[in-house]
């Protein structure tokens, strides 16, 4: 009887122990890739892990490597939102280290095969990535992710063929030593692969701070460069009226067209004190006008504010810009714009919801939907930047065909 309870409190134990080492697995792929929300997608996921880190793996077993490979593969391929490239290095780079681990911990270290010192294991290895993964939110772009792809090749093909190629029992002591050798190299080349996707992640992140720099400073630009030509224009009207006085009637009326579609002789409207904001929305409120958006506003944003014209550019102009991209693909009926923004106890506070049909990624980001996507589609990411440097937050929802921007930033 004092056997049979032993027995059972002991697979009781073993089953814990190896849930919480799944847990383990599944929080460490968390921390590379975006989760999917369905429950059916979640399981799949849970007897991936459960097969990886418990799967008994002996040099020259053929039996057990490939299926288990397999099956977490097809695990994280369903229930992760990423592209296919960040899934698959993401599950080779985890399996190989994984699958080392197993292999030196079954063939060579057999007085310690026992689910409790893959525990252990677990807890290192989730540490270990937690201090020194990526940072949260990171991105990496597609040809880099290929790059990271071929690099986990040499580490997983290197278990697969000491695995897979040959019989412990039979080998020499020099096959086993080199096996030995091998599979410690697949192990501790994880974090190589670790630290590579972490340069790699704050190479694609300064670009991208780069890229988004140039883009605001030329938005910037574009507007004063319009405004200029407002003052400008005002200013020589008297020069034109007696230009226009010594034109003859063709010349005059030519003359006359071209002024009128002039920005100078257009209706300028004050949205709010602040001289870059006024700017940005008056540029686009002719856009708005000639959809027929319905468009409504509350700004209190004073003359001086501590934020660098740049930024405020950028930021108002992303927002309208995206909020009328998606009002033009709707009937007219249905296009509408709504944004406050107010400076209150040290923050800029600013909610713009307008009516769309487009989707957001699962990171919250709104999809672009241009054909050229690669040199498109930096909006939100441009909005999210700017808050982000600004310590500030952001909050995107979508619900109902209403798209809605909620964000502070700090004026401190």
């Amino acid at each position: 009887m004092n056997v049979t309870v032993y027995t059972w409190l002991n697979q009781v134990g073993y089953l814990v122990t190896a849930g919480i080492c799944s847990i383990l697995c599944i929080r460490t792929l968390n921390m590379f890739l975006i989760p999917r929300p369905e429950t059916l997608r979640k399981i799949f996921l849970w007897t991936g892990s459960f097969l990886l880190t418990g799967m008994i793996i002996y040099i020259g077993d053929v039996a057990n490597l490939p299926p288990t490979f397999f099956i977490f593969l097809i695990a994280v391929y369903l229930a992760y939102s990423d592209d296919l490239l960040p899934k698959v290095t993401v599950s080779f780079m985890l399996a190989s280290i994984v699958f080392a681990f197993n292999a030196l911990d079954d063939s060579f270290l057999m007085k310690f095969n026992n689910i409790s010192f893959r525990l252990l294991f677990w807890i290192c290895l989730y540490f270990f990535i937690k201090k020194f993964g990526p940072p949260k939110g990171y991105e990496i772009s597609p040809a880099l992710w290929k790059l990271l792809l071929m690099l986990t090749l040499t580490p997983l093909g290197i278990v697969f063929i000491v695995v897979l190629s040959e019989s412990s029992f039979y080998s020499s002591l020099s096959t086993r030593t080199s096996d030995f050798l091998l599979l410690c190299l697949a192990f501790f080349s994880f974090a190589g692969l670790l630290q590579s996707i972490r340069v790699l992640a704050k190479q694609y992140q300064l670009e991208q701070h780069q890229i988004l720099n140039e883009m605001n400073r030329k938005y910037y630009e574009s507007i004063e460069e319009q405004q200029f030509e407002v003052r400008r224009l005002r200013h020589d009207m008297n020069n034109h009226l007696q230009t226009l006085s010594a034109l003859s009637d063709d010349k005059r009326t030519a003359y006359l067209t071209e002024l009128i579609d002039s920005p100078a002789l257009n209706r300028t409207v004050f949205f709010c004190q602040s001289r870059t904001v006024n700017a940005v929305f008056n540029a686009k409120y002719s856009l708005i006008e000639e959809n027929s958006i319905d468009f409504t506003w509350e700004l209190f944003i004073p003359e001086e504010i501590v934020i660098e014209e740049i930024d405020l550019c950028a930021l108002f102009a992303n927002i309208l810009d995206n909020a009328i991209e998606a009002c033009i693909k709707l009937p007219p009926s249905h296009r509408k714009i709504k944004i406050l923004a107010r400076t209150d106890k040290g923050l800029l506070v600013v909610e713009a919801v307008n009516s769309t049909k487009n989707e957001m990624t699962a990171s919250g980001i709104l999809k672009t939907t241009k054909k050229d996507k690669q040199h498109h589609g930096y909006g939100m990411i441009n909005i999210k930047e700017i808050v982000d440097r600004h310590q500030g937050s952001l909050e995107i929802k979508m619900e109902g065909g209403i798209f809605s921007v909620f964000l502070y930033l700090s004026l401190a």
